[in-house]
This record gives structure tokens, sequence and C-alpha cells, in this order.
């Protein structure tokens, strides 16, 4: 802008001036900043802008002389959310600050940070509440052990999303399946399903069924171990605990012979040999079991009882034996006269006439007895009482003495010598001390002498002797 002065100069050579009066009016120059929400625009001008970014728009002013508006636009996105939600009676949902228990739709509009709007639209199902249930059958009971069991679980209400778990007394057992069968049932088992569902609305989700106990026909028993020696008996006992039904019968095949035992496990088997006697046990609901009894019939042991004398005199003594080629164990009677009674070999001091008897036993306690008498000789008569004839008392060590020889055991022993006189020259009551040919410190003369003996003998018979006896010499 200013006064200005040209001087111009023109084909004539006259120069013209110029004087130039000039105004220079400006040109604007806007930087706008703008923020907006997706849907809204903003206009310059003629022009309407409604996406993010920088535009330049050239406005023409009253002066002729345009102006520039440089605009950076962000439009901000408002977000629309579709929302489909199930429920189950009594729960809630929230938008916002909106909390919504019913069927329906509904649109719930949030204000941001960025002050645009968001829309929530919620499409809402409420279902009822499902309260499943599972009941169980079975297809029978009151079996035999051993036999199946199908057991069924029908749920309610159908079209449930399941899944099974099968319980034998508690613990886990059988697949995943509305089915279970089992044949390893004992009586009393108590069988059961746990029902689990994944349904919506579904509470509780795990229920338990009613039980079936089970009725299992059972008998177990205790087969003994039967041994005994021949010519013995044995009284098997099965031991039978039934179950649950106490009443049982026992058919016995021994040989040709068929023994029924109602309630009964005892039996009783005298056979000679080894063998097994087929058993047939009938209970509960027409049940049975068939089982074989092993028996054992050990042999009798050997044995001989001998004596090294059968033949002895009054407290002689004498030496038995059982002769046997087994291990023994030995039982003599009677026992009073024996060193001892349980040995093989005893020995006895015989005072009467005696029948010994011994019981042997073997390792399977077998027992046999075998016998043999021992006489005793009676010596309490007059031919048993023994005196010499004649005595050498000389002292050279033989027939030095005279007195009674052979003597039983006696008492009140009393043995008298005289002379062809009448004259007592020995006496003694002690049947040890013999007449050495002496009397009144001197050796008698060469001649007979009369002696008079008498005892009481064993038994108590009193006997007495009387004879004569030389002096030789």
């Amino acid at each position: 802008t200013g006064n200005y002065t040209v001087v111009l100069q023109t084909s004539n050579t006259c120069d013209s001036m110029v004087n130039l009066n000039l105004t220079v009016n400006p040109t604007k120059i806007t930087n706008l900043t703008r923020v907006i929400c997706q849907g809204q625009s903003i206009t310059v001008g003629t022009q309407s802008f409604t996406s993010t970014g920088n535009y330049t728009v050239v406005l023409q002013t009253s002066n002729t002389c345009d102006s520039t508006v440089n605009l950076n636009l962000t439009v901000n996105p408002t977000k629309i959310t579709n929302l489909t939600r199930v429920l189950c009676q009594g729960q809630s949902i929230t938008v916002g600050t909106q909390s919504f228990t019913s069927t329906g739709n509904y649109t719930v509009v949030l204000q941001t940070s960025n002050t645009c709007d968001s829309t929530v639209n919620l499409y809402l199902t409420v279902n009822p509440i499902i309260t499943p249930s599972v009941t169980i059958q079975s297809n029978k009971n009151n079996i035999c052990q051993g036999d199946a069991i199908l057991f069924t679980a029908i749920p309610a209400p159908s079209g449930l999303l399941l899944s099974y778990q099968w319980q034998v007394n508690g613990f886990n057992t059988g697949s995943n399946s509305p089915q279970f069968s089992s044949a390893l049932l004992n009586n009393g088992d108590i069988v059961g399903v746990k029902l689990t569902t994944t349904t919506n609305c579904a509470n509780p989700t795990s229920v338990n069924s009613n039980i079936i106990t089970a009725i299992v026909n059972s008998v177990n028993y205790i087969k003994p171990s039967v041994e005994y020696c021949k010519n013995d008996s044995s009284v098997v006992d099965l031991q039978i605990v039934s179950n649950p039904d106490p009443h049982y019968t026992i058919i016995w095949k021994n040989g040709n012979a068929i023994t029924t035992n109602v309630d009964s496990s005892k039996y009783i088997i005298n056979n000679t040999i080894s063998g097994s006697i087929p058993i047939e046990i009938n209970f509960g609901n027409n049940c049975k079991v068939r089982d074989v009894l092993s028996y054992t019939v050990n042999p009798l042991p050997s044995v001989n009882a001998v004596v090294d004398k059968s033949r002895v005199r009054y407290e002689e003594e004498v030496q038995l034996d059982a002769l046997s080629n087994q291990v023994l164990t030995y039982n003599w009677t009677p026992s009073v006269e024996l060193n001892d009674s349980l040995i093989k070999n005893p020995v006895s001091v015989i005072r009467q006439s005696t029948l010994f008897t011994v019981n042997v036993k073997d390792a399977k306690n077998c027992v046999i007895t075998d016998s043999v008498f021992v006489e005793l000789i009676d010596e309490c008569y007059d031919n048993f009482i023994y005196m010499p004839m004649a005595f050498s008392p000389n002292r050279d060590g033989i027939n030095d003495c005279f007195g009674i020889i052979s003597p039983p055991k006696l008492s009140a022993y009393k043995l008298t010598i005289f002379d062809r006189w009448g004259e007592k020259v020995f006496e003694s009551t002690d049947e040890k001390n013999c007449w050495d040919g002496t009397y009144k410190g001197s050796q008698v003369q060469t001649d007979s002498y009369i002696y008079l003996v008498s005892f009481k003998c064993y038994n108590g018979k009193l006997l007495s002797k009387k004879g004569a006896v030389t002096v030789v010499k």
C-alpha cells in the first residue's frame, strides 16, 4: 500500500507521468482443529467433511481477496454393540447402570470418554430353572453269586445334556452310560448313579439317584484239610456261611453212598484209603456250588514189643524194647515198675507177672499198640531154698562160707547151725551173713552139722528148711 509516481516514456518522446495510489488488502489463512463423532459432519464454506483428515478450503471474501482454511479433522467412532444373552431365572445382566432380569430387546446408550456415545443393543432371554432328577431300576435281583444284574438310569426332564457316574458302595465304577451291568456284586452291595448335566439353568447340576441294595445268594465255606489215621474217622466241617438265606443242603457223594445234609455242614469220613469226595451245595434262589473235598488216610505205624527175658525171678530186671524202623513216641503201661515209660526201651524190675503194653505214635499222630508178657517165677516153695551140702572154710576163696545160696526176696530170716551134740555153733538173722566154719573163734572139726533156716517169702509165705552140711578140711 502507498502513493507511487511512475514516468512512462511514450513513442512521441513525450514522457507521461502516472501517479499511483495503491491499496493492498490482506489474504486470510485460518488453521482449524476439530473433533466430531461418527455420523456428524463439519462444514467449511460450502464443503462438508465427515471423515478424519487434513483439508484446505479457499474462501472468497467480499474484497475479492480469497482466504484459506486449513482443517485438521478427527472423527471419533460411535460404537454400536449387539449383545445376545441367555440368563436363568433369578439372574440379571447389567449394561452401563441398568440391570435386566426379564426376556426382551433393550437399547442402552453409553457415554464414552471421547464425548461420543456408544449404543448397546441387548437381546435377552431368561429361561426358567430346571431341576434334574434320576432314578435307577434293575432287571432282576435276588440272584446267585456270579450272575449279572443290569441297572438302567432314568433321568428327568428329558433333553438334558447328561453324564453318568455309576457307584458301588460309594466307589466309582462303570462307564459314562445310562446302563451299568456287573456280575461281581456281593450281597448287600449298594448300587447308585450320580448324574451331572451341563444344560443351562439346571440347579443343581449334579444329583444322586436312589440306591438299590443287591441281594446276592452266596455260600462262603472253608474247606478243611482232612487227615486221619487208618481205622479212625474224621468229622468234616465245611464251616458254611450262607448269605442272605441261612438254609442250605449239602449232597456228599462218597463212592456209591449219597448223603444229604440239610442245614448241617458236618460229615463223617471213615474210608481206609486216601481219596476225594464230590460235594454239591444248594442254597438261596436255586443256586448251587460244586466242589471236591480231598482227604488223606495215613497208615498206622508198625511196632513189635519184645523183652530180653520172659520168665524171671522176683525183682529181677528185664529189658523191654519196641522194635520199629520209624521215628515214634512211646508210652509203656503199666508204668509203675518202669524206669521211664516214655522211652523206646525201658527197664522194669519184676515183682509180679505182668503184661506190658506199648502205645506208639508217629509224626501223623497215628497210634498202634503191642504187648509182651513177663512171667514171674514163684520161688516161694521149699524146693527153691538151696543150701550147700558141704563147704571148705580153708580161706582159699572157694566155698569158704555156708549160707543160703539163692534166696528169693525174704524177710524175718534166721539161720541156726548145731553140732551133732545139739550145741548151737552159729546163728544169723542176715541172709548175707554166712557161717565161716568157726565157733568161739576157732575152726570147727570136720564133721556134719545140722542147720535150720527159716524166713518169710516176698509174698508173705513162711518157709523153713532143715538139713545137714559137712565141713571139709
